[in-house]
């Protein structure tokens, strides 16, 4: 497999629920440093920009870095519930299945990175467990390189409050 270490994929993975109101400048801020870093905005960057609450909306599907706008207030809105770790979930298959459509012969993304800002409350998943999710992160980390950051809480620290939650 050929792999071009000038490129990146990076998807920022937000947390759009009740639980992150009183964060929410702090989560602009942090989407627009990443926007602005110098060695993603020089390497060829693709960013791809995830909202969750009680469901996982793709919101912006892998454009450059340098092409995209900064977060601002009128962007994010956060209310209802939180499915964290299906968003983890569902944003790792997400680029699970853009890597594995990459033509024989065509170089992969030297790095992927996956940012998730989440309060850490999940009240909503019905597809991945706390178990599963760690052990995608831990397989793809290991097998692949791939980077999983947790800036405000880690994945140690997500915790499930759904009656129907499977942790």
């Amino acid at each position: 497999m050929l792999v071009d270490r000038d490129r990146i994929e990076i998807a920022v993975v937000i947390d759009a629920s009740s639980f992150m109101s009183r964060r929410r400048h702090e989560v602009i801020s942090y989407v627009n440093g990443v926007l602005a870093n110098e060695h993603f905005r020089s390497a060829r960057t693709s960013f791809t920009l995830v909202f969750f609450g009680a469901i996982t909306m793709p919101v912006v599907a892998s454009v450059p870095i340098t092409e995209m706008p900064e977060l601002c207030e009128d962007d994010f809105f956060p209310t209802g519930g939180s499915a964290v770790l299906d968003a983890i979930g569902e944003t790792i298959t997400i680029f699970v299945k853009k890597l594995a459509e990459i033509p024989t012969g065509q170089a992969v993304p030297g790095r992927v990175i996956i940012i998730t800002l989440t309060e850490g409350i999940d009240t909503a998943s019905t597809h991945y467990t706390a178990d599963e999710i760690k052990r995608r992160i831990m397989m793809h980390s290991s097998n692949f390189g791939w980077e999983f950051r947790f800036p405000i809480r880690g994945l140690s620290e997500i915790r499930t409050e759904s009656p129907g939650q499977i942790a």
